[in-house]
């Protein structure tokens, strides 16, 4: 599949239409529930934000090599939600690496910025007709605009990134594996998880959701949540190693 890509200048002007490349395959989970899983490619990028742009806890930006692995096109919907919350618990004590997980940091900012290095996947800037944010609170000298100012179904947007992910800025924030750290110094540069010397009750979300600036949706942006945290505006992508 060929997915189209937008990209954006620094104001937000559209600067070209680009073809994408998306591998995907559909992983059945139960009930006759099936998951499309994208292929997202082994190799290094950049993670975190470079010195002019962001905030502390996305420094020092430095290099990654993931491996390759698969990810959920869009975040899980309410009719797979059921199903994969009524999945067996996994021992990790006992057992091997579980099937199904949720993406580690690094796999995550891989696959959001789909091999572009500018703040977000679509280019220099975002608009609300690609991605569910607060419009009226745009990423530089981009202009306001009009956003829906709830949660849209997943996909509905559908414009989705180089690799054909829907929706990793904006919607909704997405949780990670990896425990919180204040910085990302010392974070594993093989794009490992790291839960290990962190908070451990508190993980990362990434993407920033429907309420938030157009700064907090940055492939870079990454911020701290309590574990067991419930609330609108956090999601989740279902991940699996190759």
């Amino acid at each position: 599949m060929f997915p189209t890509i937008v990209l954006l200048d620094d104001w937000g002007n559209q600067v070209d239409w680009l073809s994408g490349e998306s591998r995907y395959f559909a992983d059945p989970i139960g009930d006759g529930v099936k998951i499309r899983l994208v292929y997202v490619p082994a190799g290094k990028f950049q993670i975190g934000s470079f010195a002019a742009e962001g905030l502390g806890p996305e420094k020092p930006q430095h290099s990654v090599e993931i491996r390759a692995f698969f990810l959920s096109a869009f975040q899980v919907p309410p009719e797979q939600w059921q199903v994969v919350s009524q999945s067996p618990k996994v021992d990790i004590e006992r057992q091997a690496e579980p099937v199904h997980r949720l993406p580690r940091e690094a796999e995550w900012e891989s696959a959001c910025r789909a091999g572009i290095g500018t703040p977000f996947s679509f280019g220099g800037n975002i608009l609300s007709r690609y991605v569910n944010f607060d419009g009226t609170q745009p990423y530089g000298n981009c202009v306001r605009t009009d956003f829906p100012e709830h949660p849209v179904r997943v996909g509905n947007l559908g414009i989705p990134n180089g690799f054909g992910l829907h929706d990793m800025p904006g919607s909704d924030r997405e949780w990670r594996q990896d425990q919180w750290h204040p910085t990302s110094r010392f974070a594993p540069a093989d794009g490992t998880v790291r839960d290990w010397g962190g908070e451990s009750a508190v993980r990362v979300l990434r993407g920033g959701d429907y309420r938030s600036t157009a700064d907090q949706c940055r492939s870079a942006s990454r911020i701290r949540m309590p574990e067991l945290t419930r609330q609108t505006g956090i999601d989740f992508r279902v991940a699996r190693s190759m």
